[in-house]
């Protein structure tokens, strides 16, 4: 993909973004972004053979790449990896916080029994990073599973609280956060032991 077309794919998810609060999240919503900045209706299909599904992943990965940013440069000091858990996500929270208002839309898409199966995947390659570059974490075995599986559940519960949460700085959001990690941590303990 040369660097004109990469360009041109964030300039249609930007154009997406800047309309999405205000229109319907449909098969149209690519064409309308095109038309937005100018852009031949053409491409749409081009660059984005998969629809709407591969523009969320592109946003996906835009919000990865800030994350990732932001996590290798405030996160130097904090040595527990929990707490370097916690705050990558809270992290991503303060990232789409931005984009708050599109949020909704993006759960109501996965949550068509056609799209369902897509969210997983969808989930797991940030949930991934997280515990690469926050939890140096490098298994390969069962644990590797156990960690991104249950990370993942935690980010979506912790979502569907933040969305609705209208507290100071999310303060009870992060109390949220902090209970699930709790508990995600004692059940990756008694996985651990039976398994061993």
């Amino acid at each position: 993909m040369t660097e004109n077309i990469k360009q041109l794919r964030s300039k249609i998810l930007f154009s997406v973004i800047e309309i999405l609060p205000y229109e319907a999240f449909d098969i149209n919503i690519i064409s309308k972004a095109c038309e937005n900045i100018g852009v031949q209706n053409e491409y749409a299909n081009l660059l984005f053979p998969n629809g709407r599904a591969e523009i969320l992943e592109l946003f996906r990965d835009y919000i990865d790449e800030i994350m990732i940013e932001r996590i290798k440069t405030e996160l130097n000091e904090v040595k527990s990896i929990t707490a370097r858990i916690f705050e990558s996500l809270k992290i991503r929270l303060e990232i789409l916080d931005k984009h708050k208002s599109i949020v909704p839309k993006i759960i109501s898409f996965y949550s068509m029994p056609w799209n369902h199966l897509k969210l997983y995947p969808y989930t797991w390659k940030s949930m991934n990073l997280i515990w690469r570059i926050a939890g140096n974490d490098k298994s390969t075995d069962f644990n590797y599973y156990t960690k991104r599986g249950l990370l993942t559940g935690v980010y979506w519960s912790t979502i569907l609280y933040w969305l609705s949460d209208e507290s100071t700085n999310y303060e009870n959001t992060h109390d949220f956060l902090d209970r699930e990690l709790i508990l995600i941590g004692k059940i990756g303990k008694r996985i651990k032991q039976f398994s061993s």
